[in-house]
C-alpha cells in the first residue's frame, strides 16, 4: 500500500485530482458490472453443466444397454441345444481335412444360413465357434486366424484367446478388455459363453461374439446439444495413463492413439472420475482449449469413464459481447467526467506549476535563481522556504567539493593496492592448479601400482624363462618322436605349440599390465611428457580401466556399462600421453560419479551407461564421452571449466579437474573441449585434438576464456 501511495504522490497535483475523481466514480461502476458478469457466467455454467450431465447419462445408458443386449444374445444363443450339435458336426468335419474339405464346407454353409439373420438385427462384428481344444471352427467374416488354434496359432496372445480360455475354464460368460486386435487391425472387444453338451454335461466349445465398434462410435459422435465445439470422450485407465477408446470430434484418429498422463496436475477431473466420483469442472483439454466438462465412471467391467465437454469460449460468447458493450458505455461516461474534472483542476494547477518550474531550475544546478514571492498564502510561504533552502545548498556544495577532492586521492591509492592484491591471488591460483596436477589421482594410482608391480615383474620374467625352455622340449621331442605312437606324438606336438602360444600371451599381457602400472606411477608423480606418436585407443582403454577401477575402490557396489565405439582399432596421434591420460581419467571419473548418483534415486528400469566414441573429423580427431547420469543444470554449464568450481560435496571434489583438462586440451594440444547436457538425462563432453600437433604448435590458435565469458 505504501508503494502505491508513493507512486501516486509522484504525479503532478493536476493528475492526482483527475485520478481521484476518476477512480471515485469508476470503482462502483466496475464492481457492479463485475457482479452482473459473474452472476450471468455462473448461471450459464450451471445450465450447461446440467445439459452436459444429461447428455453423458443418456450416452452412458445407451452404451450399457448395447453391451447388455450383446451379453444376453451370446449367452442365450450358447444355451440352444442346436449349438452343441452343430459344433460337434463342425469339429468332426474340421478334423478330416481342415476348412477346405467338402464335408466342412457343407456344415459351414448350413450353420452360416442359421446365424446370418442374427448379424443384421444384433449388429455384431463377428461370431465365432471355437472347439474345446481351441480350434476356430466357424467365423462369419472368416478373418485372420480362421481355422487356426487359439492355444498355438497366431492369435494365442489376443483378447479373443483370453475370452475363450476363461469361458472354457470357468464355464461361465466372460468379456475382454477393449484393446487392439491383430485379426482386424483395430480396437475390439469380445463376449464369450461356453456351449454345454446337455446329454453328457460336458463342454462342447465356446461361442464368442466380437462387438461392433461403429455402434459405440455412433453413440459418442452424437453432438446434439453440444454446439459447434462439444464432444464426448470415452477413457480407460491403465498403466499410469488414460487412453482414448473412441474417436473424438476434433481428432477422428484418437482411438487408442491419444493418451493422457495420470499424473498431469491439469487432469484432476479425470482422477476424480476414475475413482468412482462424478464431477463438473472447467479444465484444459487435450487440444489446450479451456472447456467445461462433466465426467462419470460408468462401465466398471471395462474400466470406462465418459467425459462430455464444451469449449468455454462458445458457452460465454453471449455474455462476452454484453461485457464489451457495457465497457464501451462506461468509457463514454468516463470521458464526460474527465472533461468536467479537467476544467476544475486548471484553476488550482497553474500557480503550483509556476512554483514547480522554478524548483526544477534550482535542481538543475542554477543555485543563483530565487523564486518570486507574489502572495502570502501557502504557495507564498513555500516559495520563501525554497529560497532559504537554496542559500543553504550553495554553502553545502562548496564544502562537498573540497571533500570530494580529498576522497579522490584516497581512492587512487586504494586502487593501486587492490591491483597488487589481485595479481598475488592470480599467482596463488596458478600454483594451486599446478599442484592439483600432481595430486589429482596420486593417492589412488600410486598405491595400486606399487602393490602389483613386483608380481608383474615375477610373471614377466618367468614367462620369458619358460619360453626359452620350449626349444629344449621341442628338440627332445624330435629325438623321441620316432619311438612314440603317431597319435601320442601329434598330441605332444600340439600341446607344446599350445604351451608356447599361452606363454607368449602371458608375456604380452604382463607387459601390457606393466605399461599400465608405469603410467599410473607417472600420473601419480605428475611427470610431464613430450609430444609422442601414440595409440590413442590404447590410451583410452587404459584410462577407462584406471578410472573405473579407481571409482570402484571408493564405491565397491558401483557398476556401469561402458560402451566403446572406436572408428579404428589402431590409430596413431601425436599427444602428450601423460597429460591426455589425466583428461580421460577425469572425464570418465565424472561420468561414473554422475551415473552412480542417478542410480541412488532408484529410478525403475534405469541402466547406468557410459559411451566412449571416436572418429576422424578433418583436421581433428574427435573423442566423445557421454553418460546418462544426472546431467548439469543450464545455469552452471558456463562455469564448468572455471578453477575451483565444483558441483560435488566438499570432500568429493576440488573444482580443478575440468579446469586442468581445459588447459591440457586447449593450451597444450591446441584443441577444444565442450560440454552438452540436459539436466536429469545426459552429459556429453566432446574433445577435438589436431591430427598434426607439430603444425598446430607452429601456428597456435587464440584460445577463449575457459569460463565461457
Amino acid at each position: 500500500m505504501n508503494i502505491i501511495s508513493q507512486y501516486f504522490n509522484n504525479f503532478s497535483l493536476r493528475k492526482q485530482l483527475l485520478i481521484s475523481f476518476f477512480l471515485t466514480s469508476l470503482i462502483p461502476l466496475l464492481l457492479l458490472s463485475l457482479f452482473f458478469y459473474q452472476f450471468s457466467k455462473n448461471t450459464i455454467v450451471k445450465e450447461a453443466s446440467e445439459r452436459l450431465k444429461s447428455i453423458a447419462e443418456k450416452q452412458a445408458s445407451q452404451i450399457r444397454t448395447y453391451f447388455d443386449e450383446q451379453e444376453r444374445f451370446v449367452t442365450g444363443l450358447a444355451l440352444l441345444p442346436f449349438m452343441a450339435t452343430e459344433i460337434v458336426k463342425l469339429e468332426e468335419a474340421f478334423k478330416i481335412g481342415g476348412i477346405g474339405t467338402p464335408e466342412y464346407k457343407k456344415q459351414y454353409d448350413e450353420f452360416f444360413s442359421f446365424l446370418e439373420s442374427y448379424q443384421c438385427c444384433m449388429r455384431f462384428e463377428d461370431l465365432l465357434l471355437i472347439s474345446k481344444d481351441g480350434d476356430i471352427l466357424f467365423s462369419i467374416n472368416k478373418g485372420k486366424g480362421f481355422g487356426s488354434n487359439l492355444r498355438t496359432g497366431p492369435l494365442k496372445n489376443s483378447e479373443l484367446a483370453k475370452v475363450y480360455d476363461n469361458a472354457a475354464t470357468l464355464l461361465e460368460f466372460q468379456s475382454s478388455d477393449f484393446n487392439y486386435y491383430s485379426g482386424t487391425k483395430e480396437p475390439a472387444a469380445f463376449f464369450g459363453s461356453p456351449i454345454i453338451e446337455k446329454k453328457n454335461n460336458i463342454i462342447a466349445g465356446v461361442l464368442v461374439l466380437q462387438l461392433n465398434n461403429s455402434d459405440i462410435y455412433q453413440v459418442v459422435n452424437e453432438y446434439k446439444g453440444l454446439g459447434e465445439t462439444g464432444e464426448t470422450i470415452i477413457l480407460s485407465q491403465s498403466g499410469g495413463k488414460y487412453t482414448f477408446m473412441t474417436p473424438t470430434r476434433h481428432d477422428p484418429l484418437a482411438a487408442f492413439r491419444r493418451t493422457i498422463d495420470i499424473n498431469d496436475p491439469k487432469q484432476s477431473l479425470l482422477n476424480k472420475v476414475a475413482s468412482g466420483d462424478q464431477a463438473t469442472e472447467i479444465i484444459t483439454d487435450y487440444r489446450g482449449e479451456e472447456t467445461l466438462a462433466y465426467g462419470k465412471y460408468f462401465l466398471p467391467s471395462l474400466g470406462w469413464s465418459i467425459i462430455v465437454k464444451m469449449d468455454t469460449h462458445e458457452l460465454f460468447k453471449s455474455i462476452n459481447l454484453l461485457k464489451w458493450l457495457f465497457l464501451l458505455g462506461l468509457l463514454t461516461m468516463k470521458l464526460l467526467i474527465l472533461v468536467s474534472v479537467f476544467a476544475f483542476t486548471k484553476s488550482i494547477y497553474q500557480p503550483i506549476q509556476m512554483l514547480t518550474d522554478y524548483a526544477r531550475m534550482i535542481a538543475s544546478g542554477n543555485l543563483s535563481v530565487r523564486i518570486p514571492v507574489r502572495s502570502k498564502n501557502e504557495i507564498g510561504v513555500l516559495s520563501s522556504e525554497f529560497n532559504r533552502m537554496t542559500t543553504q545548498i550553495e554553502r553545502i556544495v562548496q564544502s562537498l567539493q573540497s571533500q570530494v577532492e580529498n576522497v579522490t586521492v584516497q581512492l587512487k591509492d586504494k586502487k593501486n593496492s587492490l591491483s597488487e592484491t589481485s595479481e598475488q591471488l592470480n599467482n596463488i591460483q596458478k600454483r594451486m592448479i599446478a599442484q592439483s596436477k600432481l595430486a589429482s589421482l596420486g593417492g589412488l594410482t600410486a598405491g595400486i601400482a606399487h602393490e602389483i608391480k613386483n608380481p608383474l615383474n615375477f610373471i614377466n620374467n618367468f614367462s620369458i624363462l619358460t619360453l626359452e625352455l620350449v626349444p629344449f622340449f621341442e628338440n627332445l621331442f624330435a629325438k623321441a618322436k620316432l619311438t612314440l605312437p603317431s597319435q601320442e606324438g601329434d598330441e605332444f606336438q600340439e600341446n607344446i605349440t599350445t604351451l608356447k602360444e599361452n606363454l607368449g600371451m602371458i608375456h604380452e599381457q604382463g607387459t601390457r599390465a606393466n605399461n599400465i602400472v608405469q603410467r599410473m606411477l607417472s600420473h601419480s608423480r605428475g611427470e610431464e611428457g613430450k609430444p609422442t606418436l601414440y595409440h590413442i585407443h590404447q590410451l583410452l582403454k587404459e584410462s577407462i580401466d584406471l578410472a573405473y577401477q579407481g571409482f570402484r575402490v571408493k564405491s565397491p557396489t558401483f557398476n556401469t556399462m561402458i560402451i566403446k565405439e572406436f572408428q579404428s582399432e589402431n590409430y596413431l596421434i601425436t599427444i602428450l600421453v601423460e597429460d591426455m591420460s589425466r583428461v580421460f581419467i577425469n572425464l570418465i571419473n565424472n561420468s561414473c560419479y554422475a551415473v552412480n548418483q542417478k542410480s541412488k534415486r532408484n529410478i525403475p528400469s534405469y541402466a547406468p551407461t557410459i559411451w566412449v566414441k571416436t572418429k576422424i573429423v578433418e583436421p581433428n580427431f574427435e573423442i566423445r564421452i557421454r553418460d546418462n547420469g544426472i546431467g548439469v543444470p543450464v545455469d552452471i554449464q558456463k562455469k564448468l571449466f572455471s578453477p575451483f568450481f565444483t558441483t560435488k560435496p566438499t570432500n568429493e571434489g576440488t573444482g580443478l579437474g575440468l579446469s586442468l583438462s581445459y588447459s591440457i586440451v586447449v593450451d597444450e594440444h591446441q584443441g577444444s573441449i565442450s560440454c552438452e547436457s540436459v539436466e536429469g538425462e545426459y552429459t556429453e563432453f566432446t574433445i577435438l585434438l589436431p591430427l598434426d600437433l607439430d603444425q598446430k604448435n607452429k601456428n597456435p590458435p587464440i584460445t577463449g576464456n575457459p569460463k565461457g565469458e
